[in-house]
């Protein structure tokens, strides 16, 4: 059986739409929405290469990293 899968290499700089969403573990249609203001985040940068979308690897990895959050949780001395 042949997989249609897109492949997803270590070395991969640019990514195909379909590749993209695998790789951010997203749809197609998320990034599509993205893309055009409707997913209701701002998407990561991408490429035209004539009419194809692309992606670069360090654009994804950028656009992960920017909803890090960090571990809001603080305790405190209690106040005597």
């Amino acid at each position: 059986m042949i997989s249609h899968a897109p492949i997803v290499r270590d070395e991969q700089r640019a990514f195909t739409e379909r590749g993209a969403a695998k790789y951010v573990g997203r749809s197609v249609y998320f990034m599509r929405d993205c893309r055009i203001g409707r997913a209701g985040v701002p998407g990561p940068a991408y490429i035209k290469v004539g009419r194809s979308v692309a992606y670069l690897r360090e654009d994804l990895d950028a656009w992960l990293d920017s909803f890090k959050e960090s571990n809001s949780y603080v305790t405190s001395e209690p106040k005597t």
